[in-house]
């Protein structure tokens, strides 16, 4: 199996699975790859999930694309969502080390 990223897209808004969708279907397009694709990877939000719909309507293909939803932003659900537990204790180092992470999150990427 071959993992490649096609394109990276500022893509304006609205960001509806109708949007998405038709903005994904065109890299395919581009790239002649549109039948040859299989699975598409993407974070779970419910307009994310439902563009493939809108793919394979614009595709008119009689087999269906697989949404394989991302590991890391799985992960990243998870963890934050554990680390909210320790949110209301302001003395615990989690919440000590967030606020530093937040500090350099507001720096530009180098």
């Amino acid at each position: 199996m071959n993992k490649i990223l096609l394109d990276i897209d500022n893509l304006h808004r609205p960001h509806t699975a109708k949007n998405i969708g038709a903005r994904i279907y065109e890299i395919l397009e581009k790239f002649d790859i549109t039948d040859k694709t299989k699975t598409i990877t993407t974070d779970g939000g419910k307009n994310m999930v439902n563009c493939l719909q809108e793919i394979e309507e614009m595709a008119q293909k009689n087999s269906t694309l697989t949404h394989t939803p991302c590991a890391a932003h799985q992960l990243n659900l998870v963890v934050n969502s554990g680390l909210s537990v320790f949110e209301n204790n302001t003395d615990s180092s989690i919440s000590k080390l967030r606020t530093i992470i937040s500090k350099f999150r507001r720096f530009p990427s180098f």
